[in-house]
Order: C-alpha cells, then sequence, then structure tokens
C-alpha cells in the first residue's frame, strides 16, 4: 500500500493528487508539463557567427572583384572619358580632327547646299588626355572594332503631332502619309583605322547627305578586346538653301564688275549660277562668303577665259564651281582656293601653278587640262571640309611638276584615277 502512494500522480504545482496522465491539474488549473530550455555554450554560438560573416565577407569581395572586371558600357554624346590603366583615355567623335583637343568641340553641324544636290563630310574619331604616347598606343591596340550608323530624326509638323496625338492608343501609324515623313539614312563610307601620324585621329569615315535627309544621328560603336564598348553621337542636319540662275543674255556678265555686281544682287544664303558669255575676263576676280558657280559657254571662235588669277575664299556653305571656262596665264597662279573648289572640264596654260589649294581647300577636278604650266596642280593643306579619292580624267602635259601634294589632309592617297601624264618634268611630287 505504502509502495503504490509513492506512485501517486501528484500536481508538480500544487502537490494535489491527480489521476494518471492528467495534464492539468483541477485544483490550481495548471498545465502538467514544463519546457526543458537547452542552451547552445556561447563560445559555439560565437563561433558560428564569425563563420558567417567570413563566409558573408568573401562573398562581397568577390562580387566586387567581378564586377570590376565584367564588361562595361560607356555612353555620351561624342566624348567619353574612358578609365584604362589607372588614366583617362577623352575619346571624341567630331567633325575635324584638329579641334579635338577641345572637349567643347561642338557635337551638331548644320549644312545647307542646294535643292537636288548632294554633299559628303568627313567624320573623326579621336582620343586624347594622356602625354604617354606609348599609353595612347597601347589604347588604339585594344580596340576590337569600331562601326557607325546614321539614325535619321524625325522632325514633328503641327499635322505629324496631330496625328500623333490620334494614336494614343498604342498602333503604330504606317500610313503612306507619315512613312512619307520619315527621311532616308545618311549613307555612310566607313569607318577605317587612320594610319597618318600627322593627324590627330585613330578612326575616320565619309557620310553622304541630301537635304531630304534632314537630321541624322551618327552612332559610333567601339568594341574594346576586353569587352567593353563605348558609344559617341553626332549629330549632322542638311537643308536646302535656294538657288538662282542667270544667263549673260538676260543679265550684264561682260566683264569681271558685271560679274561683281551680279553677285551682289543676289542674297549671300542663295546659290548662285551664272551662265557667262564667250569672252576673255583680264582682270582678278574674288569669289567670297557665299557659293557662287561659274558656267562658261563658247561659240565659233571662243570659250569663256580668264587671264587673271580668280581667288575662292569662304565658302557658305556649297563649293563654288568651275565648269567649262580656260584659264590662260602668263605666269602667276590661275585658281587660288582656301575652300573647296570643284574643277570640271577647264583648261589651265602658261601659269606658274595652274590650281593652287592652300589651307583649308580641297580640289576636285575633272575632265580638265593641265599644259605647260610651271605646276599644273598644287596641293597643300592640313584640313578640309570636304573629301574626294583625287583627280578624275585630266591630262597633265608639257608641266613642269604635273601635281605638286605637298600636303593631303586624309590619310587615304590623293590618286589621279583615268588622268593622263606626257612631257612633265615630274609628274607626281610629294612633299616639299
Amino acid at each position: 500500500m505504502s509502495e503504490n502512494k509513492s506512485r501517486l500522480n501528484r500536481c508538480i504545482h500544487c502537490g494535489h493528487e491527480l489521476p494518471d496522465e492528467a495534464s492539468f491539474c483541477p485544483f490550481c488549473e495548471m498545465p502538467q508539463s514544463s519546457a526543458v530550455h537547452l542552451q547552445a555554450p556561447r563560445t559555439k554560438r560565437r563561433f558560428l557567427v564569425a563563420i558567417l560573416l567570413a563566409l558573408l565577407t568573401v562573398a562581397v569581395i568577390i562580387c566586387v572583384l567581378l564586377y570590376n572586371h565584367l564588361p562595361k558600357t560607356y555612353k555620351g554624346n561624342n566624348h567619353v572619358s574612358y578609365p584604362f590603366h589607372g588614366r583617362t583615355i577623352d575619346v571624341i567623335a567630331s567633325f575635324d580632327p584638329f579641334q579635338e583637343l577641345d572637349k567643347t568641340v561642338s557635337e551638331e553641324k548644320s549644312i545647307r547646299i542646294p535643292e537636288g544636290s548632294s554633299d559628303a563630310h568627313p567624320l573623326w574619331l579621336s582620343a586624347f588626355g594622356s602625354d604617354s604616347t606609348e599609353l595612347y598606343d597601347l589604347f588604339a591596340g585594344e580596340i576590337e572594332n569600331c562601326s557607325i550608323q546614321a539614325v535619321p530624326l524625325i522632325v514633328q509638323t503641327k499635322e505629324t503631332q496631330a496625328d500623333t496625338s490620334n494614336q494614343k492608343a498604342g498602333y503604330a501609324d504606317t500610313s503612306e502619309k507619315a512613312m512619307s515623313s520619315v527621311p532616308a539614312a545618311m549613307e555612310i563610307n566607313g569607318p577605317y583605322p587612320v594610319e597618318d601620324p600627322s593627324i590627330n585621329a585613330l578612326w575616320s569615315a565619309d557620310v553622304y547627305f541630301s537635304p531630304e535627309n534632314g537630321t541624322n544621328d551618327l552612332n559610333w560603336t567601339i568594341s574594346m578586346k576586353n569587352g567593353d564598348t563605348i558609344q559617341l553621337t553626332q549629330r549632322l542636319t542638311c537643308s536646302a538653301m535656294p538657288s538662282v540662275r542667270l544667263n549673260y543674255k538676260d543679265t550684264p556678265l561682260e566683264t569681271v564688275e558685271d560679274i561683281r555686281k551680279a553677285i551682289q544682287s543676289v542674297d549671300n544664303e542663295t546659290v548662285l549660277s551664272l551662265e557667262l558669255p564667250p569672252v576673255t575676263y583680264d582682270e582678278p576676280l574674288i569669289l567670297s562668303d557665299r557659293a557662287v558657280k561659274l558656267y562658261g559657254s563658247s561659240d565659233d571662235s571662243q570659250r569663256t577665259a580668264f587671264t587673271d588669277t580668280i581667288e575662292i575664299n569662304t565658302r557658305i556653305p556649297d563649293p563654288v564651281e568651275l565648269i567649262n571656262i580656260d584659264f590662260k596665264g602668263n605666269g602667276g597662279t590661275g585658281v587660288l582656293a582656301h575652300e573647296t573648289v570643284l574643277v570640271q572640264n577647264c583648261t589651265f596654260s602658261g601659269w606658274d601653278i595652274g590650281v593652287d589649294a592652300q589651307e583649308g581647300s580641297w580640289p576636285n577636278i575633272e575632265n580638265s587640262t593641265f599644259d605647260n604650266n610651271g605646276t599644273g596642280l598644287r596641293f597643300n593643306s592640313s584640313s578640309s571640309s570636304s573629301s574626294s579619292d583625287g583627280c578624275y580624267f585630266t591630262r597633265f602635259t608639257g608641266n613642269g611638276i604635273g601635281a605638286h601634294l605637298v600636303r593631303v589632309p586624309f590619310d587615304w592617297e590623293f590618286g589621279f584615277p583615268e588622268c593622263t601624264f606626257e612631257g612633265n618634268g615630274e609628274d607626281v611630287k610629294r612633299g616639299l
């Protein structure tokens, strides 16, 4: 009996006897189970926390290292500062390689040309920012590829804005009117690496345009060997300018003074074409600050001729054109150009220099003749706003020097496709 009493189930709180397996005491209403709280040793818990913190630190370091070595894209307008070997390389896209040392070089250019005509302009990609030639060469060698794309911009008029407001539901306007308002992309030739060390550029391209192209973004993409990408943008706008054509049969053009008066009678923002009579002009003519096209004519006895110099200065904005004219000299210079000049079906004889293309000029010469001059063509310019591949279908005969290329402002060779050289003291001289 005493053995059974010792095994009685009692409340762990008040001591009253309870039935077997009772989960609570009916006397004090307290539960009959007690939780046993076990606590890990403090030393073990601190050790686990230290391991977790160490793993987290390693993970952060790995992420930082991986991020620093992941390929990145560097975007700018026409200028990007690119980190390279602990230094900074300034990568610049511009319209003139000789202005790029100035980081404020314009990213936009507007050109007006006559309606129905087309033109071309060089584009340049350069890198600066280090006085170390070795670093510059190393950067150039790390370029994997270079490309450029022309993307036309749509300039909204009131009509197109109204059309756009009617499309807020998200439907594309594929109507003939809308599609015809999208200008075509400008054509681009290149880019190609610049090999001439005298030119402050790594790559160059040519963009061809007409007024119908409107405004285009010219987007450069430079892919580096480490996977980085550099993106730059230039913007070119081409618009049409009005043109006027005056004929000697309707307008007095018998003398150089008549030519000057005719030029002054037309607004400078208008491209002026003058059809000259078959006479000989014996006074110098200076063409400045406007686009002028001189067309010669002929009768049974002669063609339009000049016996004194035509000097071509600032072009705004179309090149001066000389077509179907004879230049008959007695020493001196036939055409002295400081801007782009187009010479077609002209003759030059008896001059010290037939055509002298000086700083800022680019001579476009086609189907012409240089005969019995000291130097037929002299090209001496370190920069230009235009370009062509050379001189075409032209004869150089009996000159002391047929063509003297003192300086040519582009890395490709100024060529003479389909040209003839006969009886010259030296056909083509290069350098001083």
